[in-house]
């Protein structure tokens, strides 16, 4: 989804009514665009498990999707308004991964799940790695009995002003005021929730 110059969203998590347990497990990742994109009108795509690119590793280490961005002549459909990406690694037992990196990039991996030793240091699920972009390369290790999911992603730096206000995230104060002002007004449009007779 990109917001533009503003639209009204809402998520829905999956739960199984029996056991009240969640079925998704979901990640949102949020980029700023740039200053001449934000007043652009707000888009929604729509991609499918089956769209997004996967290369299988060497070595049957297991497999990389490519959610956002470029990897091996592999580009997700996502669009790119800066450099970026966003990877998901799915590493077997006992296998491993290593990625050159770009000195004018950054980089950051969050751990899924599993175990892992990034650059030799060890972490655990929900943990989030950061990087020196002068290391010259991230080396993920599983050398655990199990497999592991690694969420790996980054771009280039963003070199504009930030002024964050509420869910807002604009280049000047005035912008996040006229923001304010474009929601209230109603300009981002409104949700029309479906009545359900399975909930009650």
């Amino acid at each position: 989804m990109k917001a533009g110059n503003g639209i009204i969203h809402d998520e829905v998590v999956n739960v199984d009514p029996e056991t009240n347990n969640l079925i998704t497990h979901g990640f949102q990742f949020w980029v700023n665009l740039p200053a001449k994109n934000k007043a652009e009108k707000p888009q929604y795509l729509p991609v499918q498990a089956s769209e997004i690119p996967v290369k299988k590793l060497a070595d049957n280490a297991g497999w990389l999707k490519v959610v956002a961005g470029e990897y091996e002549g592999l580009t997700s459909k996502i669009p790119e308004y800066l450099k970026q990406f966003i990877f998901h690694i799915h590493l077997e037992a006992g296998k491993s991964f290593t990625l050159e990196t770009d000195k004018d990039q950054e980089y950051a991996a969050l751990i899924a799940l599993g175990k892992v030793a990034i650059n030799d240091d060890e972490s655990a699920a929900n943990e989030l790695v950061g990087f020196d972009n002068g290391q010259g390369k991230i080396d993920i290790q599983n050398k655990s009995n199990e497999t592991a999911d690694i969420i790996l992603f980054g771009g280039e730096p963003y070199t504009e002003p930030i002024v964050a206000a509420g869910p807002f995230v604009m280049n000047t104060e005035h912008e996040i005021s006229q923001a304010y002002n474009d929601f209230y007004n109603g300009k981002y449009g409104e949700i029309k929730y479906e009545k359900s007779n399975d909930h009650k």
